[in-house]
């Protein structure tokens, strides 16, 4: 059985075909944006590196998604039963954390944010943004700049 396909006309990316399988649901939205609860994920690189969060419930809203392990080597984040809960994370083994890039015109200055990590059940692809205020991780680590020392220490 074929799948239905919807189409979403973006700013940044034009017309985005995908089908309702292919929807992230976060149920409370994001943090200051609770409104926006679906989203496709979008491949922006050949590596796979940075992904894109598209809103459906508005086009005008995309955010940049990455590992946050490519800006800190030793992140970790702990997940609250009550976020688990929230999107029906039973087994570890189906979470999956992205943190949200901030992507100025002078990319090299990009920045993600590891105090409000993203919590995904990749299972059912339900999420959940979660909020950490007593951390040292900051809400604009450099990412250009990790990646960079990452790359040198590969090459080395």
């Amino acid at each position: 059985m074929k799948k239905k396909t919807e189409r979403l006309t973006t700013p940044r990316f034009g017309e985005v075909v995908y089908t309702k399988g292919d929807l992230y649901r976060f149920p409370k939205g994001l943090v200051g944006l609770p409104s926006l609860q679906r989203f496709v994920m979008l491949t922006l690189d050949e590596s796979g590196i940075f992904r894109c969060l598209q809103s459906v419930d508005d086009p005008a809203h995309a955010f940049v998604v990455v590992d946050p392990i490519l800006a800190r080597a030793d992140y970790r984040v702990p997940i609250d039963a009550a976020a688990a809960e929230e999107i029906g994370l039973v087994d570890l083994a189906d979470a999956v954390v992205l943190a949200i890039a901030v992507v100025p015109e002078d990319v090299t200055r990009m920045t993600v944010n590891l105090r409000g990590p993203l919590l995904i059940n990749s299972r059912t692809k339900t999420g959940y943004q979660l909020v950490h205020s007593d951390t040292e991780y900051g809400v604009r680590e450099p990412l250009v700049e990790a990646l960079a020392s990452e790359e040198h220490e590969i090459h080395a």
